[in-house]
């Protein structure tokens, strides 16, 4: 599925069509398939140039994703952590919110 139909489909309360082997009821489906959009979109966000139209896109639409996890509980990265050390996992007292991402170094 294409990031922006996902991140359209979250905003404004859209059936995600995720395939008939998964169950729509799972809380983790969503989160699975936003998770593997952001390092999707993560790739082609770190080949940046400065007339890479497609990867400054791609940074943007990222960032959406991210924001779209954190508004159902999951957040990427710890205080204090480094970047190649962060995950996605559910949000804890230390988690990083999206705009506390901003100001890690990619």
């Amino acid at each position: 599925m294409k990031p922006i139909l996902v991140l359209m489909s979250i905003f404004f309360g859209w059936t995600v069509e995720l395939g008939a082997q998964t169950n729509p009821h799972n809380p983790y489906v969503l989160a699975e398939t936003l998770i593997g959009e952001f390092y999707d979109l993560d790739k082609i966000c770190q080949k940046y140039s400065e007339t890479g139209y497609s990867e400054t896109f791609a940074c943007g639409a990222r960032y959406g994703v991210a924001i779209a996890l954190y508004r159902i509980g999951w957040c990427f990265g710890e205080s204090g952590q480094e970047y190649q050390f962060f995950e996605w996992d559910i949000c804890g007292p230390i988690s990083l919110s999206p705009a506390e991402m901003i100001l890690v170094p990619y």
